[in-house]
């Protein structure tokens, strides 16, 4: 969950870039290449204090600020493996807020689950059911029980077959 927070955080930061970018050519007039070239000179200043040369995370997608000088709108490049995809800095923030709520409601309930397995002595069937049940009392949807089995099966990967959350494999 850290990279699908860590990718949530950097949603904003972009869209912040690419806002500040575009601002910088269609208000305080600078040229568009010039405008190109200070923002790639404080992202590699960024990037450099991050330890990391790219926002967002290999795992999860990758980002990059941009902006359309003719349409006159500042966007985010998405990229995961050879698929790209651009959306606006409001929709880069809208992602961000949902990409944000997902890693607190699985970190949440990882919690809920190590609390049931480890103080609760409940078995893993158990705890299935528990989680069944809340999906159904919330109204869960067939995509939001394919999204949080999604991300059971990812928390699993990297903890190991059979590990309790929170333990590594």
């Amino acid at each position: 969950m850290a990279d699908v927070r860590e990718t949530a955080l950097d949603l904003l930061q972009c869209a912040l870039y690419a806002e500040l970018a575009l601002t910088l050519v269609t208000k305080v007039g600078l040229p568009p290449e010039v405008v190109s070239r200070v923002t790639s000179d404080i992202l590699t200043l960024a990037e450099s204090g991050r330890g990391k040369r790219h926002f967002g995370c290999k795992s999860t997608i990758t980002l990059v600020p941009a902006g359309s000088s003719t349409r006159r709108e500042a966007m985010v490049i998405l990229q995961r493996g050879s698929q790209k995809a651009t959306v606006s800095a409001a929709e880069a923030r809208e992602m961000a807020r949902v990409w944000l709520t997902a890693a607190e409601a699985t970190e949440s309930d990882q919690m809920v689950t190590e609390a049931l397995t480890n103080v609760g002595q409940m078995g893993a069937g158990w705890v299935e059911n528990f989680f069944s049940y809340l999906r159904q009392v919330r109204g869960g949807s067939a995509m939001v029980d394919r999204m949080a089995d999604e991300l059971l099966r990812d928390a699993e990967a990297e903890q190991g077959p059979g590990a309790a959350p929170g333990q590594a494999g």
